[in-house]
């Protein structure tokens, strides 16, 4: 009975059966699908039921010809069959031939997880031919090599080493080579299996980076194979035994290397790297018990414990979390380190034993990322074998005597700038046919380092070099026609290794090379250490000042060398002990090193105030005495430059300011290093900048930072975007043993130099690292820390920062308003001090002003640094001073007005002396250092008039990244998006109110926008926020996901980053692109309140529904994502409804928007009830293929009886008369509800709740007499309803709660603050920089509508409320109430007040009360007369006689019935549907014109 899926029967089946038949065997066949959904319990019972008609006795033998998948099935199928026949294994998968056909574990895939049923049944015979591994892929290959790897690292070392001496013959299956890698493999695990053949110890060693890899391939299959997880699994699981101190780092390096050496992955993406859900499979594992999760430990590469151990689940966490929280230790850390051993000095010894002649043993060999480079890019230059010995401590190299092959394939270099300057120079030595060449590249970061003085010397010499993209960097393409020698010129002020690579390549020259350098060379000691070196490998160089001479020969490799412990990564353990007041002794670095670092401890660490004890092969610093500070220092750094991280990070802790030199070359780092520590250490709130460029160069030679005293210092927690740089990393977490609130963004960069940084600092100093809490809870948590500092970031006094002119005064004073925080106006502060700023600019000049200005900054933060409004002079950022301050604050604000509008004021302005410049110069010189302070941009639209709304814009976007509020609640079932479409919004202005009715949130599609370029994005971006009263979501859609964005990723990056600077709500990110870069990004913008959609767009069809199951999981961002989005596109119309089933299996905790594109796909469209994006017959074009409009849809759901019904009432009595019917159904006609609404006419309560519990009621409006008498029946009360206490609102909420309302107080606000707003916009327009003072109100009443209305005046922040009623003790009541006055008598009141900006009628209409038409021209204040019948009372027509702005009771009945529909239908009201249905009853009841009306319906 031959068991095989149908692509393996396909090339083989038919073969084996025919086989059978000569035999004289009439063998049945049975095939099942390829792939793992095989592998199940409905396959398995198929099987048995085809067997069972076929009479299959307990004779048969069951034959598995395939793969993995088809020998588990078969295997299980044969353990149960008749209760066990025979069975026999054909694997025809490397994966199968080396794993699972041997052993007799045979399972079935459940959906709690896979194998979880199944049977030990071991088969009477495996067949493996080799011949069958030739139709697979090179992926299928290393794939199942994988398992072969596993077996060498925990059985046998010989095998380990075959893989790693001949990775090509084994991927090319050279004969004799496989046949040995599968046998030794193979006999390996039949040997463990016959010794425990249940698992019950020595068998779960096979289980080596299952642990993990299993955890990473439930959530990566099918996307990852099972022997790529596996791959990463082993890596891990390496690590985590180097961690706990069972093995050698050189072994994890090794064994990392050779699983990368056959193209396997040793980390697991990103997009894959769910914590919770990796952890969660692992608690799976079949091996765990008493509910700890085991694992393997190897002790040595071919030598593993025999038992799994249990390990704690934080081990594990902290293992695979990309980021660390620093513990700040709570005592002195004491202990001894040995660090790894130095990279430049391992990079150049082994550079030169591959290219020396004779066998050289090399000792204490850095195993890292680096070093790994270097090692492949020798092996493809033919160099080897690498013979490992002593458990990787030891390597034994014979070199090639000069004679270096040139390689088949491009040197993939990485970000490795030591390998590429020095292969650069090495490659114009190798020889070979004409027009055969060497090309040397790296990824973005090697690609922007600077390499072009070097491979400008190489050509003048005769070398043919050419640079592939930029003309300054890798990659370079070098002939391979040798190096000539003699003179050769260079340049070596950018980096000292140009020199060391000039030099270490010169002994193979065709004569004898004369290196002279143009000027003093950076970094000297590393030169001097490259000499030093050479010398030991039988080549003296000969120095005179800065001329080099090297003789024509070649290195004599000795027989032993020794690499020096790295005195770069000695400098973190010291500085852990000076930082954190302890004592560290680093082992083999001392003052005998020839590494010019090892002079830290002695030229930085005792200049600061420690006790340095140094002999010959180890360093001793003992920290100050305690309570005392380290000093501040000057130094130059420039012989030890790759250790300035470690001082500037102590020097953020020292009293004083830290000034460091001579590091000018860490500008083409691997990062700028220079300005990411100032950026980084913004973050947390320390101070720093650059220094000075020196004479003749453009960039600065070095960096200063004001230290902070750890024990008063209130540090902002910070992510360190490490830039994949292992010294950014290893810099701050020495500075987290300081400052608390250290999250190191990216662990793994360490890899690079000390991958065991955080072991061994852990296991031999005592310093602590945990994952952050929101790696391991849910994205929405709040854990009490977070919580904590939640709070203190919302109590931040906000600065605000632009040119003069922009409006920060004005909007800083309204901000203050709303937030009941104090205003500083530093020019203000500064006029107080030392007089008019024109006048002192003019004596003392401006240097001196700016330097004044930014103390002044400075010492507002320190004593107004929570809960103010501050609002800078606009040449804050002019001085290195100012800018420091303000990086190292959150947050700070840019206003950004046009400069167009900026120049119109200015030009007209002449109260200050001339910058020397024309105000666009000086904004042009300016922009770049506003960008980079502030945090946020409020952005004003061109020819902005309406400063309300620009305060309102300001005031929400401070309330959202203080945590006030959040994104505006469009969640909701029906709720619809617009794309728009526009390449400019200009000619569309004004937007057509049409555009929006029935929409929740509106998209602008950047990608699609004329231009990318920050300023035209910002532009489009403010002028929809002008124009749309609705959330925004950004969205930067690629050209592979429909889109028509085709940038990199840090350009889709920085697009994001200005979205969420301009106060986005919503941004879209696109899945595919999430990395440990996007996950910053994400909590950033989660933290400043914006809500996330992760995205998919699969263009090509609609995947099986497994694979929109994954990609769903993947467009969770990680538990980011408010909202996962995937579309397909439908071939055909089941496909629409597919999509749907397969967003419910998927199981997301967030909710989803599952589409299908094209015709075939628009009842997805119909379907989905969440946030569906929708088009409109007024845009250009729809934004995706399918899309329709919001009409379109609601007809359909409404046909289909989908849109919700519920019925709404009017309370009270009478209600005869009341218009809120008429507007209440046509808003909600159009707002897409089936909703309806009618009157209810009682004046009883209880018929009232009786009618709003009753089935299908959704709630009503209240009036007389029930506002007050309903409140105390209600579940739940709104804040305006408590202090009002009455309610005309009320809604049955979930679970049958009735919450009220008060919408009075929001009509009343909306208009008389529009209408204050309207009054002095053109005043504000023309001098946005004056003072607004806070408006003054006068209430008339003492009932409900009065209460609404001294609500409303608080909420608008009104400096007096005045309240006057007939009934005087009404009226001091109710102004006690809300922190007002009582007027006794109105008249004399009022004749009284010097200014009066609101007046507020809420007192019947016949009641004939006015102001008298002399005191309103006299005030001039806004009126609001509540009463509509009769429509002009007394009070109204004095005011029109006046010349006052007006305003009707009608319009607050408009206006509060609009906010009811909106609360309702969880949308913006249609507010012109509502007023048409008003309009029409006006004039129906012959109203009269209401002005304000009539203008709204001219623009509809």
């Amino acid at each position: 009975m031959v068991v095989s899926d149908k692509t393996v029967f396909r090339l083989y089946g038919q073969q084996l059966l025919d086989a059978f038949k000569e035999q004289g065997v009439d063998a049945l066949a049975y095939q099942v699908a390829a792939g793992e959904p095989s592998k199940c319990r409905e396959n398995k019972s198929a099987i048995e039921d085809f067997m069972l008609s076929h009479k299959c006795q307990r004779d048969t033998c069951m034959v598995a010809l395939g793969g993995g998948v088809v020998g588990d099935l078969t295997g299980y199928v044969a353990s149960s069959y008749m209760r066990g026949v025979h069975v026999v294994q054909i694997p025809s998968s490397m994966m199968a031939m080396l794993d699972s056909s041997v052993g007799g574990k045979t399972a079935i895939n459940v959906p709690a997880g896979k194998n979880l049923v199944g049977a030990f049944h071991q088969p009477r015979k495996v067949f493996a031919d080799m011949d069958l591994l030739r139709t697979l892929s090179e992926r299928e290959i290393v794939e199942g090599l994988a398992e072969a790897v596993k077996m060498g690292c925990i059985r046998c070392a010989p095998l380990f080493d075959l893989l790693e001496s001949r990775v090509d013959d084994v991927k090319a299956l050279a004969p004799g080579v496989i046949d040995e890698v599968v046998y030794e493999a193979v006999r390996l695990k039949a040997e463990v299996v016959a010794l425990d053949e249940k698992e019950t110890g020595l068998r779960s060693t096979l289980n080596f980076g299952h642990t993990i890899g299993h955890g990473i391939e439930g959530i990566a299959s099918p996307e990852l194979l099972h022997g790529e997880c596996v791959s990463i699994g082993c890596v891990y699981e390496a690590q985590l035994a180097r961690d706990l101190g069972e093995l050698d780092g050189s072994a994890v390096g090794r064994i990392a290397r050779v699983f990368k050496a056959y193209g396997l992955p040793t980390e697991c993406p990103p997009k894959f790297l769910r914590l919770q859900q990796i952890m969660g499979k692992m608690a799976l594992d079949k091996k765990n018990a008493g509910g700890k999760i085991k694992c393997t430990i190897l002790k040595s590469i071919g030598d593993a414990y025999e038992f799994p151990r249990a390990v704690p689940r934080e081990t594990f966490e902290a293992l695979l979390s990309p980021r660390l929280v620093v513990r700040t230790p709570s005592a002195p850390l004491q202990g001894r380190i040995h660090v790894p051993g130095s990279k430049s000095i391992s990079n150049r010894v082994l550079l030169m034993a591959a290219m020396g002649e004779g066998e050289c043993a090399i000792r204490g060999l850095l195993q890292s990322d680096d070093t790994q480079v270097m090692i492949a890019a020798l092996v493809a230059m033919g160099a080897g074998p690498f013979k490992w010995e002593e458990g990787g401590k030891l390597l034994r190299l014979t070199g090639l005597a000069g004679a270096f092959a040139v390689p088949k394939e491009p040197l993939y270099l990485g970000n490795a700038g030591t390998a590429a300057r020095f292969l650069t120079t090495c490659a114009t030595l190798l020889k070979g046919r004409s027009g055969e060449s060497t090309t040397l590249t790296g990824d973005a970061r090697m690609r922007q380092r600077p390499i072009r003085d070097l491979t400008d010397a190489l050509a003048e010499c005769g070398c043919a070099l050419e640079h592939l993209e930029s003309p300054d960097s890798l990659p370079v393409r070098v002939a391979a026609s040798g190096l000539a020698g003699g003179t050769i010129t260079l340049s070596g002020k950018v980096s000292s290794q140009f020199v060391s690579s000039v030099l270490l390549s010169a002994p193979y020259a065709q004569e004898a090379v004369t290196l002279v350098l143009k000027e003093k060379p950076v970094s000297q000691s590393y030169i001097d250490m490259t000499t030093d070196i050479m010398a030991q490998f039988g080549v003296k160089v000969t120095r005179d000042g800065d001329t080099y001479m090297v003789p024509k020969g070649g290195y004599r490799n000795p027989a032993t060398f020794l690499v020096e412990a790295d005195a770069s990564s000695a400098t973190y353990p010291l500085a852990l002990a000076a930082i954190s007041g302890g004592s560290v002794t680093c082992e083999a670095v001392g003052n005998a090193s020839i590494q010019g670092d090892a002079r830290f401890a002695k030229e930085v660490l005792e200049p600061m105030g420690c006790t340095v004890t140094q002999s010959e092969t180890e360093t001793t610093v003992v920290a100050p005495k305690a309570g005392t500070r380290l000093k501040a220092i000057e130094v130059d750094m420039e012989p030890m430059t790759d250790a300035f991280m470690t001082a500037v990070a102590l020097g953020a802790v020292a009293d004083g300011v830290t000034k460091i030199t001579g590091v000018t070359n860490q500008h083409v780092k691997e990062c700028d290093r220079i300005c990411v520590m100032i950026d980084e250490l913004a973050k947390l709130g320390i101070q720093a900048g650059e220094l000075e460029p020196l004479a003749g160069n453009s960039r600065s030679d070095g960096i200063w930072v004001r230290g902070v005293d750890p024990a008063t210092f209130s540090p902002r927690p910070a992510d360190i975007h490490c830039h994949n740089d292992h010294r950014i990393a290893m810099s701050f977490a020495c500075l987290g043993a300081a400052i608390r609130g250290v999250t190191i963004g990216d662990k793994n960069c360490v890899e690079k130099t000390y991958p065991e940084f955080w072991a061994d600092t852990s296991a031999s100093l005592g310093m602590r690292y945990t994952p952050p809490l929101d790696d391991l809870a849910p994205a929405d948590a709040a854990p009490a820390a977070t919580a904590a500092a939640a709070a203190a970031r919302a109590d931040a006094s906000v600065v605000l920062i632009g040119m003069r002119g922009a409006g920060k005064t004005h909007l800083g004073r309204a901000l203050a308003r709303a937030l009941g925080w104090e205003f500083v106006d530093l020019d203000e502060v500064f006029e107080a001090k030392h007089g008019s700023i024109g006048e002192f600019a003019s004596r003392d000049g401006w240097p001196a002003f700016r330097a004044r200005e930014a103390a002044i900054l400075s010492e507002a933060l320190k004593t107004r640094g929570s809960r103010s409004v501050i609002a800078c002079g606009g040449g804050i950022v002019e001085t290195d001073e100012g800018r420091a301050t303000l990086r190292a604050h959150w947050p700070v604000v840019q206003v950004l007005k046009p400069i167009e509008d900026v120049v119109a004021l200015l030009e007209a302005d002449g109260s200050r002396p001339s910058l020397g410049q024309s105000p666009a110069e000086v904004f042009a010189r300016r922009a770049p250092w506003y960008d980079a302070c502030a945090d946020f941009d409020l952005l004003l639209a061109p020819g902005e008039g309406d400063w309300g709304a620009a305060e309102r814009q300001m005031v929400s976007l401070l309330q959202r990244v203080r945590g006030e509020t959040c994104a505006r609640h469009v969640l909701h079932d029906h709720s619809f998006f617009l794309s728009l479409t526009f390449p400019r919004l200009e000619p569309q202005l004004p937007l057509s109110p049409k555009l929006f009715e029935n929409i929740d949130l509106v998209e602008l599609r950047v990608d699609l926008l004329h231009s990318l370029e920050a300023a035209a994005v910002r532009r489009q971006f403010q002028l929809l926020r002008r124009h749309c009263p609705l959330p925004i979501l950004f969205t930067i859609r690629s050209k592979e996901q429909g889109g028509a964005f085709t940038g990199g990723f840090e350009q889709y990056l920085a697009l994001n980053e200005l979205g969420l600077r301009a106060g986005a709500d919503w941004i879209d990110l696109e899945a595919s692109r999430d990395c440990a870069a996007m996950q910053a990004f994400c909590r950033k913008a989660r933290g400043c309140g914006v809500r996330l959609v992760g995205s998919h767009h699969e263009l090509g069809g609609m995947p099986p529904t497994t694979e929109i199951v994954k990609r769903f999981e993947e467009t969770a961002l990680s538990g980011m994502a408010h909202v996962a989005k995937f579309v397909g596109t439908a071939r055909a119309p089941h496909q629409a409804l597919d999509v749907h089933a397969a967003a419910a299996a998927a199981k997301l905790s967030v909710p989803h928007i599952a589409l299908a594109m094209g015709a075939h796909g628009r009842m997805s469209r119909v379907i989905n009830l969440i946030l569906t994006p929708v088009t409109h017959p007024l845009l250009p074009v729809s934004a995706a293929p399918g899309q329709v409009s919001t009409s379109e849809i609601l007809s359909v759901r409404r046909s289909l009886g989908y849109l919700p019904s519920k019925h709404f009432y009017i309370f009270g009595k009478p209600t005869g008369a009341s218009p809120s019917p008429a507007m209440h159904n046509a808003g909600f006609s159009a707002n897409g509800c089936a909703h309806t609404y009618g009157r209810k006419e009682t004046d009883d309560p209880q018929e009232a709740i009786a009618a709003l519990r009753s089935p299908g009621c959704g709630g009503g409006s209240v009036t007389i007499p029930l506002k007050e008498v309903l409140m105390p029946h209600m579940d739940e009360l709104s804040p305006s309803a408590k202090a009002i206490g009455s309610l005309n609102t009320i809604t049955v909420a979930a679970g049958g709660k009735l919450h009220a309302d008060n919408t009075d107080w929001v009509a009343i606000r909306r208009l008389v603050e529009g209408a204050l707003a309207a009054r002095g916009s053109a005043a504000r327009a023309t001098e946005p920089g004056g003072s607004a003072a806070l408006p003054d109100a006068l209430v008339l009443g003492s009932g409900g509508t009065a209460r609404a209305a001294c609500y409303a005046m608080r909420q608008m922040g009104v400096r007096n409320l005045y309240v006057y009623n007939r009934t005087h003790e009404k009226a001091v009541a109710l102004a006690a109430d809300f922190g007002g006055e009582a007027m006794r008598e109105l008249a004399p009141g009022v004749a009284a007040l010097d200014r009066l900006d609101a007046v507020v009628s809420c007192v019947p209409g016949a009641s004939g009360t006015t102001l008298g038409e002399a005191e309103l021209r006299r005030l001039a204040p806004v009126v609001l007369d509540a009463a509509y019948v009769p429509r002009q009372t007394p009070l109204l027509a004095d005011a029109q006689a006046a010349g006052c702005t007006t305003l009707e009771g009608v319009q607050m009945l408009f206006e509060q019935g609009c906010e009811q529909c909106a609360i309702w239908t969880h949308r913006d009201a249609p507010r012109i549907a509502i007023l048409k249905a008003l309009h029409a009853l006006l004039e129906e009841r012959e109203f009269g014109e209401v002005p304000s009306f009539t203008e709204m319906l001219k623009h509809d």
